[in-house]
């Protein structure tokens, strides 16, 4: 019937790992901690929950949208990694943590590349404290107020044993805006990979993300905040004789009245750095998904007396494999507020100018 069901007895705790890979947030760079993401072989991946009402509101929307046959929600729920419900995880007998249990958007990928991409130039909620807006609004100068949009972390992978480089949250944030082009050559290591498959990638992505950006175009239930956009694809593509399905392989002819780059990718011809202007302008850290193979010791889980369980898989996304290259979905809803019959313009503007960035590179 397609439900997936967690219980204590089903969970082995030997392939429960750390996951020190994480792309940005807590437990990365200088703030690795014991509480951090966790993995498990089997598909999913263990997110802590954050203190109330974060932590709260963030299961609340999982477990809403997951179980609504409202038709946005289930829309929604389509763009978002399955939610399989909570666990209690005690390290050592002494103290005693909740996680969300989410897919791997990882999974069955030989060497994934992810980068995470908070979306809105206002990262926090209508709730935040005048501190909080402060302290925001003082990050990402270059990109999140003119763009709409704030790379908090990019991994790339390089060579046939896939070596792996991290670019953390200081990359982000030296963007300006006529240098956004960087965000596509540092993903997809456009120096040194093959220009034909850098291009397909890039147009799977703008394909996903032009879906996404049809569903805010409608969607007046939520407004949501301070989310990221998690962007994976496999380097072992690169070495693959396979193609990237969706995208025309047999043309070389640039998209758009577009020129060569020095490295073959397309550049738009009205774009300074490649980077394409935004017609308009508008006037909090978290968390994602990657698979590190290190070892835990002295952990225990036990069964969340809150746990949405019986949490079923959507058929309808069921029937929507993940491409076997390509994957792509929101993450992070501890700033979720109802849209009051009202679009979410600080979203659609951040997904609008991302969406322009891909596509100038198609």
């Amino acid at each position: 019937n397609g439900r997936v069901l967690l219980r204590p007895g089903k969970i082995c705790l030997d392939k429960v790992k750390p996951l020190e890979t994480q792309v940005a947030g807590h437990g990365t760079g200088a703030k690795i901690s014991h509480r951090g993401m966790l993995i498990h072989e089997d598909g999913y991946v263990f997110k802590p929950a954050q203190a109330p009402p974060k932590g709260t509101r963030e299961i609340q929307f999982y477990e809403r949208i997951s179980s609504s046959n409202h038709p946005v929600d289930k829309m929604l729920y389509s763009l978002v990694p399955k939610f399989f419900g909570t666990e209690t995880i005690s390290r050592d007998g002494i103290s005693s943590s909740q996680y969300l249990i989410l897919e791997d958007l990882t999974k069955g990928m030989v060497s994934p590349c992810v980068m995470d991409v908070k979306i809105g130039a206002k990262t926090y909620g209508p709730d935040a404290t005048r501190a909080k807006m402060q302290q925001e609004d003082a990050k990402y100068l270059g990109t999140k107020k003119p763009l709409g949009y704030s790379v908090l972390g990019i991994i790339n992978r390089s060579g046939k044993n896939g070596a792996l480089k991290r670019f953390d949250k200081t990359f982000g944030m030296e963007l300006e805006t006529s240098s956004v082009s960087k965000i596509i050559q540092v993903f997809f290591n456009t120096d040194v990979e093959e220009p034909k498959i850098v291009k397909q990638l890039i147009a799977q992505f703008t394909a996903e993300l032009g879906r996404i950006k049809t569903f805010f175009e409608s969607q007046t239930r939520y407004h949501i905040y301070a989310s990221s956009l998690l962007l994976v694809y496999d380097h072992s593509i690169f070495g693959s004789r396979e193609n990237v399905t969706s995208v025309d392989n047999n043309s070389d002819t640039p998209v758009g009245g577009c020129q060569s780059a020095p490295n073959g990718v397309k550049m738009p011809r009205n774009a300074q750095n490649g980077v394409v202007v935004p017609r308009e302008s508008q006037n909090g850290d978290r968390v994602s998904h990657i698979v590190e193979n290190t070892t835990q010791n002295g952990t225990q889980m036990s069964h969340s007396a809150h746990s949405a369980a019986e949490l079923s898989h959507r058929d309808e996304d069921s029937a929507r494999p993940h491409h076997e290259h390509v994957r792509l979905k929101i993450i992070d809803f501890a700033h979720v507020f109802p849209g009051q019959e009202t679009r979410d313009e600080n979203f659609l503007f951040g997904l609008n100018n991302l969406h322009q960035l891909f596509s100038s590179f198609t």
